[in-house]
């Protein structure tokens, strides 16, 4: 259960070499705490599983609190372990992953998933919009109102 912080204690019994391991990890980059290095370590195995949508999802996510584009760059983009480039234009912030997906926020949260034609970049809304179904499936009944009149004209009690 996590605290009003959205921090939760956990106990985890690991193997002594993969203790060593972080402790090395710890003082290799000067980590203050042992509880820091793991959680840093784990951020990036967890990032290495991250798809441009999920990154998409967390800006969007993130975007309802902070509108600063630059600011949500920072937060979400900058660190991120799969995150080769991230570039600024009129419009909003767009990034690339090292497999050369792509995709950007614009100033007004709305997100899209880019893919490469040549020298040239497409962008599609992410999610991609719903568009209305028809009132009838065929062979189905229409769930539309009856055109014209009044429906209590047509009510027999």
């Amino acid at each position: 259960m996590a605290d009003k912080d959205g921090v939760e204690r956990k106990v985890w019994l690991l193997p002594a070499e993969l203790s060593e391991r972080i402790r090395a990890y710890q003082t290799s980059q000067g980590i203050a705490s042992e509880v820091e290095a793991a959680r840093r370590l784990l951020d990036s195995a967890l990032q290495l599983r991250d798809t441009v949508p999920d990154i998409l999802r967390k800006l969007i996510d993130r975007y309802m609190e902070e509108k600063d584009i630059r600011v949500l760059a920072r937060d979400v983009l900058i660190n991120h372990t799969l995150v080769t480039s991230v570039n600024f234009d009129d419009d909003g912030v767009w990034f690339q992953f090292k497999d050369d997906s792509m995709g950007k926020i614009d100033k007004g949260g709305k997100a899209f998933l880019g893919y490469r034609e040549g020298y040239d970049v497409n962008w599609t809304p992410y999610p991609k919009p719903v568009t209305a179904r028809p009132a009838t499936r065929a062979g189905g009944p229409s769930w539309d109102a009856p055109k014209g009149g009044d429906l209590d004209d047509e009510i027999p009690f």
